[in-house]
Order: C-alpha cells, then structure tokens, then sequence
C-alpha cells in the first residue's frame, strides 16, 4: 500500500483503524473526537492503533508520543510528523 502522506489519507486509514480496535463505524470518526472520551479507547487499544498503523505504513511509531495525543487529529499529526521525518 502506498503511504499516505496527505492529512486526508492518514485519516481516513486511522478512521478504518479506530473502527476496527473500537468496534465503532468509522463514518462517525472525526479529527476533533477525543478518543478515549468519545470512543472509549484506553491505552491498550491504543497501542493496538499504533501497531497497526506501524505495520501500514513502514514506520515505527513511539508509545510515550502517542500517550500525548488525545484527539483524532492529534494523533493524524503525529503521523504526518514521523512521515515527513522519514522522507
């Protein structure tokens, strides 16, 4: 799969990943719901989102990083952040 280095891509893949950790639709995922708040992710699944993501998208991401995002879009910045360090 190509890496989708634009914010609408990234969110779109974290949509179809919060969806299937959180067992919720991810038509209804947005970039200002908070994720523990609004879909209950707690940290566990949240790691599990990072595993996936790390596995799509060829790049390691890191855990105490992550412990700092609390919106969808947070976290869609992180992406954006780790990939554009990558290039």
């Amino acid at each position: 799969m190509p890496t989708p280095l634009d914010e609408a891509g990234l969110l779109d893949l974290l949509r179809e990943e919060i969806a299937e950790v959180a067992g919720i639709d991810g038509s209804t995922v947005g970039p200002s719901a908070n994720l523990a708040e609004d879909y209950d992710v707690d940290s566990l699944e949240l790691m599990e989102i990072a595993t996936r993501l790390e596995d799509r998208l060829g790049v390691r991401l890191d855990p105490a990083d992550l412990k700092d995002t609390t919106t969808v879009g947070d976290v869609v910045g992180y992406l954006g952040d780790v990939l554009r360090a990558r290039a």
